[in-house]
C-alpha cells in the first residue's frame, strides 16, 4: 500500500514538472513573437486643381476640375517584441471600395527631401514616428466612398493590412489606439 502511494506521487510530480516546462516554453515563445503596431496620429488631405498657368492651387472640395489629392499621414510604428527585430517592407496606402481597390505608393517626408517609404527595421521595443504622403491622381469619386488602409509585408512575406478610420479624415485628428 505504501509503495502504491509513492509511485502515484512520483508520477504526479513528473507530470507536473513536464507540464510546467512545456507551459514555460510556450509562454517564452509568445513573448518573443511580438508584432509591429501601427498607430495613426494625424491625417489630413489637400485637394488641388490646376490654374490657367498650370500651377496647382488648393480647393475646398472635389469637383470636375480636381487634378490631385495629397494625403498627409503621421504614424507611429512600434515593435512590441522585447527580444526580436521586426521588418516591414513594401508599404502601400490602399483605398478600397465595394467595386475597386487602388494601391498607392507611400512617400516618407524628411526636412530636406521626399523618398519612397519602402522598408523599416525596428529594434526590440522601438517606437519610430514617420510623416507620410500619398498622392491620388484619379478615381476621386471612389476615394470619397473608400475605406483606407496601410499595408506592408512582414519578415515572413505575409501582407499585413491596418485600417485607418475614415472619420479621422473629417476631423484631421486620430485618436491613438491601445
Amino acid at each position: 500500500m505504501i509503495i502504491e502511494c509513492i509511485n502515484q506521487s512520483a508520477i504526479i510530480g513528473v507530470i507536473g514538472t513536464l507540464s510546467g516546462v512545456i507551459l514555460g516554453f510556450i509562454l517564452n515563445l509568445m513573448i518573443r513573437i511580438g508584432k509591429i503596431k501601427v498607430i495613426p496620429n494625424s491625417l489630413s488631405q489637400t485637394i488641388h486643381e490646376l490654374n490657367i498657368d498650370g500651377d496647382p492651387i488648393e480647393q475646398k472640395e472635389i469637383n470636375a476640375n480636381t487634378n490631385s489629392i495629397t494625403i498627409n499621414l503621421n504614424i507611429d510604428l512600434y515593435n512590441t517584441s522585447s527580444f526580436n527585430q521586426k521588418i516591414g517592407r513594401d508599404f502601400k496606402f490602399i483605398f478600397k471600395s465595394k467595386k475597386l481597390e487602388i494601391l498607392n505608393e507611400v512617400f516618407y517626408i524628411t526636412p530636406s527631401s521626399r523618398k519612397k517609404f519602402k522598408n523599416i527595421n525596428l529594434k526590440p521595443n522601438e517606437l519610430l514616428n514617420y510623416d507620410l504622403e500619398v498622392y491620388i491622381n484619379n478615381n476621386f469619386e471612389t476615394f470619397l466612398e473608400s475605406n483606407y488602409y496601410l499595408e506592408y509585408k512582414n519578415s515572413r512575406n505575409r501582407s499585413i493590412r491596418k485600417k485607418i478610420n475614415k472619420i479621422h479624415m473629417l476631423t484631421n485628428e486620430c485618436e491613438p489606439r491601445q
